[in-house]
């Protein structure tokens, strides 16, 4: 089964702080009972033990609805019963890895990239920056790297970077099966912003 088209990235960074973090995953959690999405769990800015607890409350925040994906880490991805995983690129295996979870997608920002993702047994790729992002300093793409990224491979590419619901169309008549983002979801009303991204992605 082809994944879902939206792939909403709770950025714990962006919301600045566990609490805020937390309530958006749990907005998010009851958005999915709607509509089918994916959640990336992203906590990049804590390791070792505080990583591992905010992991654990980002799984019990997020019911069985939604994909839920955690950012960076294998093994605690299955140890606390997440349904995948998330590579970024400096992160993406050499090789195929033994690994019970269905669901495995890369960063990536080339063409080589891309091709490394596919033969690290990922299952999907998000492609960044395609537009300026909103929520830091990035150069952007453009729409065109985008459509050479999803020619590159069979893998389903997210556009990922800028991407609003008016750019979704774009990014979806250039190759891309789905979109992803941060600063779209992270409203004051995260269910809206869910709905709106389901609409245009069609």
């Amino acid at each position: 089964m082809r994944p879902p088209k939206l792939y909403a990235i709770a950025d714990l960074a962006y919301m600045g702080g566990v609490a805020p973090w937390l309530d958006l995953l749990q907005q998010l959690s009851d958005a999915a009972e709607r509509h089918r999405f994916i959640v990336q769990v992203r906590a990049t800015t804590l390791a070792g033990d505080a990583f591992a607890t905010a992991a654990r409350q980002a799984r019990h925040a997020v019911g069985r609805h939604a994909l839920l994906v955690l950012n960076g880490c294998t093994t605690l991805a299955e140890e606390l019963g997440y349904d995948g995983v998330h590579w970024p690129e400096s992160q993406i295996p050499a090789q195929p890895t033994d690994t019970s979870l269905p669901f495995r997608s890369a960063a990536v920002h080339s063409l080589a990239a891309t091709r490394k993702a596919e033969r690290a047994g990922a299952t999907a790729a998000l492609f960044s920056p395609v537009f300026s992002p909103r929520w830091k300093s990035a150069q952007a793409q453009g729409v065109e790297a985008l459509r050479l990224a999803a020619r590159a491979t069979a893998l389903p590419v997210y556009a990922l970077g800028g991407v609003s619901t008016e750019r979704t169309p774009t990014c979806l008549e250039a190759g891309a099966h789905g979109v992803a983002t941060v600063s779209g979801i992270a409203t004051d009303h995260p269910w809206r912003a869910v709905a709106a991204y389901v609409a245009a992605t069609g």
